[in-house]
């Protein structure tokens, strides 16, 4: 709003003048008002002189400072009358409650403390006290120290400064160890944080904290350079090095036990010696941590050997191979069957049918939508753990994927395709978020701290299974029989459910439908495909089961069933594309000599049961598919009768099956559904060799 060309605030000052001077408020003098006005501003603004104010003064003061600082003089003077502004201004009374005087304070002193509270404050450990530095400051600049280090360890004051005083001590101890040139693989301390080990997400190698390995326990130089020399080479995991110099340190007291010498003379070693060494090992260590302790401690010596750190030792010191051979022998038909950790399908659908009564404290929403994502996706829980906001995307069709960081395979970030479930859930948690404000880059900050802080890691990953622990210990029991591998009913305890059992059930469940193995491959994230094998692989005893089961189910192509002894089944059979068949030539030669170029549908001797359902309903809709396209062509009658008589076969096969089983007692169908599975595993895993071309996902 203005007023001939003026804004309220010039106006009345113009108005005031010209009342002053008993003028009219002419245009001649609103002009001259204006050109004289150019350039300048009603309140002058001048800057606090205190160097640490960014205030302005928006009108003079007979101190010359702003209203903040004016009003401390005024209150300061209240017990000091004699001070003067320049005194005032020099004093630490003029500091905000963030800032920190630390001027008073000797080199390199102020430079350490500068230092400490920026790293502390850039590692996100915790909030800097202000309050509680200020005394432990002032006391340390009375008492004229010089080194902070010390003032940590011993100052009365620094206990106050608990996280601050904790992370100071070790950057100062790091930053001291790196300029004197301190070299862990060389002196009797060895500090794995100042060493480059190889890292993964479940095994971090923080640059702060951790026991330094006291390389004197190991009392024979031999061992000791043996071990400097596995860790120089390999820099494995932090855990594996911890685990090698446990296991170098029982071998050093089995060694100053047993030799007269403490084992010092290398060139005295025998074989009596390393067999006595694997000895305690197996004393040491139960059956499930023996196998690791043999891989790191082999590595070691082949390494000592390789490198010429045991030139001196004699051969005999070598390898007891008695001492690990295979306690029990598996026949060559009875491979290793479906891990017995993968948890039932019905056990997974209870679980995840109650997430919504998940109440676990003040981050129960989030801890629902981790669940959620770990059942329906099958990523390991560092993967789903790690996950950023940014996690789902859409592709060019429209489709979500949910974007994650494979640690485990190298740190690559690959994409998923998920469904809508899990879409839904990562929107709710979303919205949630934003309504409290939570500001971490990750998806699931840790709920240790402040969620609203910025400089949050992710929740951790041993942290979930406590979280599962709570959630299935107040659900009720699983309705309906819970079924083990051999199909027996058994009493589970939802409380053993661990977060990677969803990782084995997802792969379980794709097996079971009968997923290629080379598409499951790059859906688990599997180097290998022996790995992804596993899910597929069935027992010889449950394999005969299914056999004996669906053997006397199978039909021929008029949809007669036509059962086959038991014992006689894998003499007058041999699998065939969509069933199995019983011509003599065919059975013969493995099922590569088929006469009618496997137009099964058609032929007297097709012979599919139950277990081939999914693979000919499949077989349908490709042959239909097929048939309207050809009959969009200039295609011939005869082929086009041949498909229609094909599609009819197998509908009329199918159809009778179903009838079959739909008349059968429940009990019986729902065996024969899982024995169904275990044959398509079965029948899968046998054709795993071949190769298949995928997209990159």
């Amino acid at each position: 709003m203005t007023t001939r060309g003026l804004c309220p605030t010039h106006y009345d000052l113009f108005a005031k003048r010209c009342k002053q001077s008993d003028a009219a408020l002419t245009d001649h003098r609103l002009e001259a008002f204006v050109a004289d006005r150019v350039g300048k501003v009603v309140f002058p603004s001048v800057p606090c002189p205190i160097a640490s104010c960014g205030r302005i003064l928006s009108h003079s003061i007979s101190s010359g400072l702003c209203d903040y600082h004016d009003s401390g003089l005024r209150a300061a003077r209240r017990k000091q009358p004699a001070l003067t502004v320049e005194d005032f201004m020099g004093s630490n009374v003029v500091l905000e409650r963030h800032q920190l005087a630390l001027g008073s304070l000797s080199e390199p002193l102020r430079t350490e403390l500068l230092f400490v509270i920026q790293q502390y404050a850039d590692r996100g450990v915790g909030r800097v006290m202000i309050s509680k530095l200020r005394p432990f400051i002032n006391d340390v600049a009375a008492d004229r120290h010089t080194d902070l280090l010390e003032c940590f360890r011993s100052h009365e004051h620094s206990v106050r400064l608990k996280g601050l005083r904790a992370v100071g001590i070790l950057l100062l101890e790091k930053a001291h160890r790196q300029f004197e040139g301190y070299d862990s693989l060389r002196g009797d301390l060895i500090f794995l944080q100042d060493l480059p080990l190889r890292e993964t997400q479940s095994a971090r190698n923080p640059d702060l904290g951790g026991t330094p390995l006291d390389i004197r326990k190991l009392t024979q130089p031999w061992l000791a350079d043996a071990f400097r020399t596995w860790l120089g080479a390999t820099l494995e995991p932090r855990g594996a090095v911890r685990k090698c110099f446990d296991v170098c340190a029982e071998a050093s007291q089995v060694m100053a036990a047993r030799r007269s010498d403490a084992g010092t003379d290398p060139t005295r070693l025998s074989y009596e010696d390393m067999a006595a060494i694997i000895a305690r090992f197996e004393q040491r260590w139960s059956a499930q941590g023996i196998k690791f302790t043999y891989s790191v401690w082999w590595e070691l010596c082949r390494l000592a050997r390789r490198f010429g750190v045991w030139d001196e030792i004699p051969e005999s010191f070598a390898q007891n191979y008695a001492a690990q051979k295979r306690r029990t022998l598996r026949g060559k038909g009875d491979q290793k069957v479906e891990s017995d950790r993968v948890t039932p399908a019905a056990v997974v659908a209870h679980l995840r049918s109650h997430t919504d009564q998940l109440d676990i404290g003040r981050h129960s929403d989030m801890y629902r939508c981790v669940l959620e994502l770990l059942m329906e996706t099958g990523r390991r829980p560092a993967e789903i753990a790690t996950l950023r906001t940014d996690c789902l995307v859409q592709d060019r069709h429209g489709g979500w994927l949910l974007r994650y960081t494979a640690h485990k395979t190298g740190g690559a970030t690959k994409e998923l395709p998920v469904e809508t479930p899990v879409v839904e859930s990562i929107r709710r948690w979303e919205r949630i978020r934003t309504e409290r404000g939570i500001r971490s880059s990750y998806l699931f900050p840790s709920g240790r701290r402040r969620l609203q802080d910025e400089n949050i890691p992710p929740i951790g990953e041993r942290y979930l299974g406590k979280i599962l622990h709570k959630f299935a210990a107040n659900l009720p029991q699983v309705p309906g029989p819970v079924t083990d591998a051999d199909g027996h009913p058994v009493d589970f305890d939802l409380t053993t459910v661990q977060p990677y059992d969803f990782r084995r059930a997802y792969a379980q469940r794709h097996a079971d439908n009968g997923t290629d193995p080379d598409v499951l491959r790059q859906l688990m994230d599997h180097v290998s495909l022996s790995t992804t094998m596993g899910y597929y692989q069935v027992s010889s005893k449950r394999r005969r089961k299914a056999v004996n089961t669906l053997a006397p189910l199978a039909h021929d192509r008029h949809g007669r069933q036509v059962g086959i002894a038991n014992g006689r089944m894998q003499l007058k059979i041999t699998p065939v594309p969509y069933g199995d068949c019983a011509e003599p030539s065919n059975v013969a030669a493995g099922g590569t000599a088929c006469q009618l170029r496997y137009q099964c549908a058609g032929c007297g001797f097709f012979r599919p049961n139950p277990s081939h359902i999914p693979e000919i309903e499949k077989e349908i809709v490709k042959l239909k598919s097929q048939l309207r396209i050809a009959e969009a062509s200039d295609t011939a009658g005869y082929l086009l009768d041949a498909q229609r008589g094909l599609i009819a076969d197998y509908e009329k096969v199918l159809t009778t099956m179903r009838e079959r089983l739909e008349q059968l007692p429940q009990d019986q169908r729902r065996e024969i559904s899982t024995m169904s599975e275990v044959m398509r595993r079965a029948r899968s895993a046998a054709l795993a060799g071949k190769h298949i071309e995928l997209r990159e996902i």
